[in-house]
């Protein structure tokens, strides 16, 4: 938005309101926006009459989004009570935080490392989390030795709250 202009110089209409968005330092064009129709979407600020991308991982709405400072990653935090960590070049997510206490993720930044993020909740809780995690590092070893190969990046086999089972069987 142009501070001598009296109109915006683009609107983007989406269906649902829009909860959030981030920049992304590694293509500056880009920014990604949090819905509330469950799904991330990528915007090209040179065409935003399109989507650019479409990330479909949470259950229900995304509230908050952040950009790692490569433009590679980012992570969402969703009213279905969890973190999802995304690459940018692939449509779903690699890694889930949650536990079982936890509410709808309200907000969520990367610390300066970036190794770490912080995610505010609606139980009135702030919670520091490393992307490299305990029970992911587990399962990718079994994952690993089981099947003898190099990569998994399915992670609909962890455990996960019961509630998003369920709906995504629906």
């Amino acid at each position: 938005f142009d501070l001598r202009l009296k109109i915006p110089i683009k609107k983007i209409f989406l269906e649902m309101t829009s909860n959030d968005l981030s920049w992304n330092f590694g293509q500056i064009s880009e920014f990604a926006v949090a819905n509330e129709d469950s799904n991330v979407y990528i915007f090209d600020l040179r065409n935003t009459k399109q989507v650019k991308k479409v990330y479909r991982d949470h259950v229900m709405s995304v509230n908050c989004i952040e950009q790692d400072s490569k433009g590679q990653n980012f992570i969402s935090g969703s009213s279905d009570t969890t973190v999802r960590l995304f690459k940018n070049n692939k449509p779903k997510s690699f890694d889930i935080f949650f536990t079982k206490r936890m509410k709808k993720i309200l907000d969520i930044r990367f610390l300066h490392d970036e190794e770490f993020f912080i995610t505010s909740s609606d139980d009135g809780n702030l919670r520091i989390w490393t992307k490299k995690t305990k029970a992911m590092d587990e399962y990718h070893h079994k994952q690993i030795n089981k099947k003898k190969i190099d990569q998994i990046s399915n992670v609909e086999n962890l455990d996960m709250p019961k509630m998003i089972k369920n709906l995504k069987k629906k």
